[in-house]
């Protein structure tokens, strides 16, 4: 009817009287929809007074796009660099780059903090500069962060009786900050886990909000989701260098590792009495220090060793006026293993130095390298490979693997520089067949050192040591007659325990890294032909597992031998619990769960299935079918989500850090109930710490100023 049209009428143009009074733009969305509802309910559209001043300012927009696309620009390159989100000083420098573009700004003016918050109103709320469409859109991830920085400016207060000292503060203060608080919160809901954070706090102390410390849990819970297994996510998430994706830079790799942390506290981060001058002073004496290792035993590690390792960690993390300079660390790495006579990854001919070493922009092509190598070759040294192979098989061990199976201390240094160089390989660039081949390497030495132990040790040993057939007094005098490794093999056993590890388990015989074996897990499950060579050898002839089998509808061998070495690398978890992690130094190792959260991808993507684990071949060996006890083996009654979902709690349970258990569904019956149940006041300030750990490396390099 005409009455029914003509309230229609009426309804759709005060909606848009109620748009005009909000400064929406005519070129906003919701806006040409209404217009074009009006003309098509009213027969026409009526411009009022509002919208040519509405156009007047559409039209001054594309004055401040340049300036505005620049700094639009330079963060979208700088957060896919890096993976972080654009901090609020950047967004401050974005938003006063485009009040200086404007002909009638003074910068001395002392109204800035109105401009500016102008500014940032005409962008978010407004819509001003969806004129500059044409020259450059923000992202999702940017346009959150320009939320929470609205909405930290709207809780500021700039007003002049404020800013003259009054305590009372003013009724205009008031509203605004009722505005910022929904900035914030829509921020968060963008995807903003720096106005998550805020929201949390705020919820916490009932700051603007009634004070809601189970919301604030919540909110703490879901900002802990993004970190965990962060590193090994981006590393999964483009299959080759040759396929074309965009490969992570090592910047975005490492975003929240944090290097010689102790308790991962960001208070501790970075070791804060070793301070710049001293990191300057030690890479000087570095530098200067002659060349003393003559002087040294043949089984001992020169100090210098030890230095060029930390300095080539510093390298690595790029802290405190030390560059992130992954080509350098490589070159000390590769010039360490040199100075020790490990010469089992040059395997190639003395012209072929260069071209190996200089492959995919690697750091073992500098001229010290190549000096060292040479030097090896004249004096006879033999280069590899080592294979251990033929070691086990009664030929003549390698002298690389004779010299580290002597010495503790050599064995120790060495695989925690191979296992350097598979991460330095994984960063530069996801060499996955190069990062694969060091971490193989790493296995080698261990095994070289295990197969040495258990080759020292009587034959019924296995009988009276494990099942107790011997006091343990007997042990005792056992041991007084045994020399490293042999010693150590009976030692871990003793110490740990427990009937079902054997003596001769390779995993559990304190000779192995669980990064080492993560590493070569996930480096040869993206990798090419070689890195399969290398991960099949490592579970068939050091663990001894028997070949895999490829059956229809199974998973590949492929994915069975990822997830052997994954279960295996979990079972290490309790040896490792108080051993710093050997990429960042960090105690206790934020690595140190890594293998169950992997183990659980696999399982909830679908590569592979319980009943891949039970029946295979690989996982039915007799040495290692029970793979320890529960969750590390499925039982009878599992299923694939069953055993995943007991994998992460068995992950959460044993993990130093809070880890979010299940995302908690709340519903609008119970609201209420939800946000007035008590939350242990323990339980936030552990996931406030566990918040903390993890800041943005940007956020984090102001405080250490020293």
């Amino acid at each position: 009817s005409f009455a029914h049209r003509a309230g229609r009428c009426e309804n759709i143009r005060h909606a848009i009287h109620t748009l005009q009074s909000q400064r929406v733009l005519p070129t906003e969305r919701r806006m040409r929809y209404l217009r074009e509802k009006e003309k098509k309910v009213c027969g026409d559209v009526f411009y009022s007074l509002e919208d040519l001043a509405r156009h007047e300012e559409h039209e001054m927009c594309h004055s401040r796009c340049s300036s505005y696309c620049e700094g639009v620009e330079a963060l979208e390159n700088w957060t896919r660099y890096t993976g972080s989100a654009a901090s609020v000083v950047q967004l401050h420098a974005l938003y006063h780059n485009v009040l200086l573009s404007t002909t009638d700004f003074n910068d001395t003016a002392v109204n800035y903090f109105s401009l500016l918050f102008e500014t940032v109103l005409d962008d978010v709320d407004r819509g001003v500069f969806s004129t500059c469409a044409e020259l450059c859109i923000p992202s999702k991830k940017v346009v959150a962060e320009m939320k929470f920085f609205a909405g930290v400016l709207g809780i500021l207060d700039h007003t002049p009786e404020a800013n003259a000292g009054v305590n009372k503060l003013s009724a205009v203060w008031w509203d605004r900050a009722r505005h910022a608080y929904l900035h914030i919160w829509d921020a968060s809901r963008a995807g903003s886990r720096r106005a998550t954070a805020a929201l949390a706090t705020m919820k916490e102390h009932g700051i603007l909000a009634q004070q809601q410390r189970r919301v604030a849990a919540v909110l703490l819970s879901t900002l802990l989701l993004e970190k965990h297994a962060y590193f090994w996510r981006q590393v999964m998430s483009v299959r080759a260098q040759s396929s074309g994706e965009a490969v992570p830079s090592s910047q975005r790799l490492l975003r929240f590792e944090r290097f010689f942390a102790e308790e991962n506290g960001w208070r501790l981060v970075n070791e804060p009495f070793l301070t710049r001058n001293r990191i300057k002073a030690f890479r000087s004496e570095i530098d200067e220090e002659d060349d003393t290792e003559s002087s040294v035993p043949p089984d001992e590690i020169p100090l210098s060793i030890l230095q060029n390792i930390f300095l080539a960690q510093l390298h690595i993390a790029g802290i405190k006026g030390v560059p992130r300079d992954l080509k350098r660390a490589e070159c000390l790495l590769l010039l360490l293993l040199r100075k020790l006579r490990y010469t089992c990854d040059a395997p190639h001919l003395e012209e072929l130095d260069k071209k190996y070493f200089s492959e995919d922009g690697g750091g073992g092509a500098c001229e010290e390298h190549f000096q060292k190598l040479y030097l090896l070759r004249r004096s006879g040294i033999s280069m590899g490979p080592c294979g251990l192979l033929n070691a086990t098989s009664g030929f003549k061990l390698h002298p690389s693997l004779r010299l580290i199976r002597s010495s503790k201390k050599i064995h120790e240094v060495v695989h925690r520089i191979l296992v350097l160089l598979a991460y330095i390989h994984l960063l530069n660039g996801l060499q996955y067949d190069m990062a694969a081949k060091y971490a193989f390497l790493a296995l080698e030495v261990s095994a070289a050192v295990f197969f040495s132990a258990t080759a020292e040790l009587p034959k019924d040993v296995k009988h009276n040591f494990v099942v107790g057939n011997i006091s343990h007094n007997e042990k005792l005098v056992m041991l007084k007659n045994k020399n490293w490794p042999a010693k150590d093999l009976l030692m871990n056993a003793l110490r740990r325990g427990d009937p079902l590890d054997s003596l001769f388990d390779f995993t559990r015989s304190g000779f192995l890294s669980s990064e080492s074996l993560v590493l070569l897990a996930m480096s040869a499950f993206r990798g090419g032909v070689a890195a399969q060579r290398y991960i099949c050898f490592t579970t068939e002839r050091f663990f001894g597992a028997r070949s895999c089998v490829e059956k229809s509808g199974r998973a590949p061998c492929r994915t069975q031998w990822t997830f052997f070495l994954l279960r295996e690398a979990s079972r290490l978890w309790a040896d490792e619990a108080k051993i710093p992690g050997i990429l960042d130094r960090s105690y206790p190792s934020p690595r140190l769960v890594d293998a169950f959260f992997l183990m659980a991808s696999l399982l909830k993507g679908g590569k592979i299935t319980v009943d891949d684990i039970r029946e295979g071949e690989l996982f039915t060996s007799p040495r290692y079918a029970s793979g320890g006890s529960p969750p590390f083996q499925p039982s009878g009654s599992d299923t694939s989500e069953s055993y995943r979902n007991r994998l992460l709690r068995f992950a959460r349970r044993v993990s130093p850090f809070a880890l979010p258990g299940r995302r908690v569904m709340v519903y609008a019956k119970n609201w209420q109930y939800f946000i007035t149940r008590a939350t242990p006041p323990r339980k936030l300030r552990v996931l406030r710490a566990a918040v903390q750990s993890f800041l943005e490396e940007h956020d984090i390099n102001p405080l250490l100023a020293v």
